[in-house]
C-alpha cells in the first residue's frame, strides 16, 4: 500500500477524551501514507472527545500531515463501534486510587509494578476490572438476520400464505421480532425476510422457544419442508450502520 492509494479504514476510540493517548494517536496516524478515513472519539466526558475532535482537525489539516481522517466525536458507544475496522481502548473503570493496589499488592510480595501496566499481578487486577465493560458489550451487540429461502416450482401462494397465516404470527407469540419480508419481482422463488435480535443470548433463548416446541416440529416442520428447498436456505448476520433506519 506504500505507493498506491491508501486504505480508507474507520477506527474507534473509546476513551477518545483522553489528554495524551488519543492526540497522540492522531498524531502517529498523520504520519502514516498507508492508510485514510475515519476516526470517532467516544468518551462519557463528551466536551473532552470534542476537544479532540477540533484538536484532530488541526493535526489532520497540517501542511506536514501524510494522511487525511476525519476526526469527530460521537455521543453513544454504539456509533463509534458499528462499521468499524479498530477499535482502540483507552479506558480505565474504576477510581484512580484503585491504581495503589495494583502497584502496593506486588511490592508487598517482592514484585516492583510500572505504573499502568498491563501485564504481571497489577495488570491482571486491571484486566478483571476491565472485562466485565467488553464482556458486556459483546453480549449488546444487536443481530440481524438476513434469511433468503428458495420455494418450491409453483409454491408461493402457499409459501406466503404459511409465512403470514402461521409461521410468523407463532413466532411472534414466542417473541421473535419480525420487521420486514419480501419476495422478489424478478427472481421467481425467492423469499427474503429479517428477524432482529438484542444480542447472541436473546437468539438463544428465542430458537429454543421456537424450534424446541411439539408445535413446530409436529405442525409447522412438515408444511415448511413441504414448500421450500431445505438445503438452499441462506442465514446471515448482520449488525446496522450508524445510520440505518434499522437500529
Amino acid at each position: 500500500m506504500g505507493t498506491g492509494t491508501p486504505a480508507h479504514v474507520k477506527i474507534a476510540f473509546i476513551g477518545g477524551g483522553s489528554r495524551l493517548w488519543a492526540p497522540q494517536l492522531m498524531t502517529d496516524l498523520a504520519l502514516s501514507r498507508s492508510i485514510a478515513g475515519e476516526i470517532e472519539l467516544y468518551d462519557i466526558d463528551r466536551e473532552a472527545a470534542g476537544r479532540n475532535a477540533a484538536l484532530g482537525k488541526d493535526i489532520f489539516g497540517h501542511r506536514d500531515a501524510r494522511s487525511r481522517f476525519v476526526a469527530a466525536a460521537v455521543d453513544n458507544l454504539t456509533d463509534a463501534l458499528n462499521g468499524a475496522h479498530f477499535v482502540v481502548l483507552s479506558i480505565e473503570p474504576g477510581p484512580t486510587r484503585l491504581r495503589y493496589a495494583d502497584l502496593e499488592i506486588p511490592r508487598s510480595h517482592g514484585i516492583l509494578q510500572t505504573v499502568g501496566d498491563t501485564t504481571g499481578p497489577g495488570g491482571i487486577l486491571r484486566s478483571l476490572r476491565a472485562a466485565p465493560i467488553f464482556m458486556n458489550r459483546e453480549e449488546n451487540v444487536v443481530i440481524y438476520e438476513l434469511r433468503q429461502y428458495r420455494v418450491k416450482k409453483g409454491k408461493m401462494k402457499e409459501w406466503l400464505r404459511l409465512m403470514e397465516g402461521e409461521i410468523m404470527p407463532f413466532q411472534v407469540s414466542r417473541g421473535m421480532a419480525i420487521p420486514a419480508m419480501f419476495t422478489a419481482s424478478k427472481e421467481t422463488g425467492l423469499f427474503v425476510w429479517l428477524r432482529r435480535f438484542k444480542n447472541e443470548a436473546e437468539r438463544k433463548r428465542l430458537y429454543r422457544a421456537v424450534y424446541e416446541t411439539e408445535h413446530w416440529k409436529n405442525v409447522i416442520q412438515p408444511k415448511v419442508e413441504a414448500v421450500l428447498y431445505i438445503p438452499k436456505i441462506v442465514v446471515t448476520d448482520m449488525e446496522p450502520t450508524p445510520k440505518s433506519v434499522l437500529q
